[in-house]
Parts: structure tokens; C-alpha cells; sequence
């Protein structure tokens, strides 16, 4: 399973899974997909990432992210 995941998804594979996600959002649900798979990147537009920052931070940066005030 691990090699799959790190060699990709089949084409056809990723078309249903694809489709199968544009469905659900049609009916109004909204989906969150984590992934490494570069061709998923590609397909999907709209996109939240997260950037490794010092001292075991992170960046998060997409449409809806804002900065969250310092805790005083």
C-alpha cells in the first residue's frame, strides 16, 4: 500500500476518486483532502498549505486563512 501511495494513484483510480469528491461537494458538502500525490495537487484548485517555519512553527496559507493573534 505504502509503494502505491508513494508511486501515485492510477489514472483511472484518481478520475473516480475525483468525480466521486465533485459529487459530494454538488450536493454541499465540503471535503478536506490531505495529500503528498503531486497529480492530486494538479487537479484540485483550491488548496490550503502548510509551510514548516523555525522552531517548530508552521505557516498556513490558502483562501479563509488569516493570522491568529499571539497569546498574550
Amino acid at each position: 500500500m505504502d509503494r502505491a501511495i508513494r508511486e501515485g494513484l492510477d489514472e483511472e483510480v484518481l478520475d473516480t476518486a475525483l468525480e466521486t469528491l465533485a459529487g459530494l461537494q454538488q450536493d454541499g458538502k465540503l471535503i478536506g483532502v490531505i495529500s503528498h500525490v503531486p497529480a492530486l495537487k494538479e487537479r484540485i484548485s483550491t488548496q490550503i498549505q502548510v509551510i514548516t517555519q523555525t522552531g517548530g512553527r508552521s505557516l498556513i496559507s490558502g483562501p479563509g486563512c488569516g493570522k491568529v493573534p499571539a497569546e498574550a
